[in-house]
């Protein structure tokens, strides 16, 4: 087994650990939340692009974050990157969706990025798709979706961040 199946194999173990229907209580994840991300504009065609092009000259300003990536195939990188986004704001928050989310923080804490520069990056994403919004929707509806975007990137770190925990605590072989 390699590495990638290693951390496929304890993504799907540590996903069995998370209560997914009790996190979208307790982030009041519901049906109205569901469709206001669906209706988020940016996520329309290509959207997502230019957001995610942005987030890696960003990256790119930070010597410890050109670091990290450096030795990384970045398109493959953007490309995932997208994925996860757009699976996000689906708002299919099944099985599959918190194995996959598990599977990205285990990938970044193997890589040793700091939560902080984690966390920092969730913060860029929330603070772009927001001025997407603002562009992009009326006042009435930014509202909505300002709340709404909010909190499923906040559901969407915590899990991630689990794999952090969960793998340095109490997963080791």
């Amino acid at each position: 087994m390699d590495g990638a199946d290693r951390m496929t194999d304890r993504a799907m173990r540590l996903a069995e650990r998370v209560d997914i229907e009790s996190r979208l209580a307790r982030f009041q994840i519901d049906g109205s939340t569901q469709t206001n991300l669906r209706q988020l504009k940016v996520l329309k065609g290509g959207g997502l692009e230019p957001i995610i092009a942005h987030f890696y000259e960003y990256l790119h300003r930070f010597p410890e974050t050109q670091a990290l990536l450096k030795g990384h195939d970045e398109d493959r990188l953007r490309h995932r990157q997208k994925a996860h986004w757009a699976h996000l704001f689906n708002c299919e928050f099944d099985r599959r969706y918190v194995h996959s989310c598990l599977l990205v923080g285990l990938a970044h804490y193997h890589a040793r990025v700091p939560p902080h520069t984690y966390i920092a990056a969730y913060s860029f994403f929330q603070s772009e798709l927001l001025r997407a919004a603002i562009k992009l929707h009326t006042p009435a509806e930014v509202e909505a979706l300002a709340i709404s975007i909010g909190k499923v990137i906040m559901l969407d770190m915590s899990i991630a961040l689990n794999a952090y925990i969960l793998d340095a605590v109490s997963m080791k072989p």
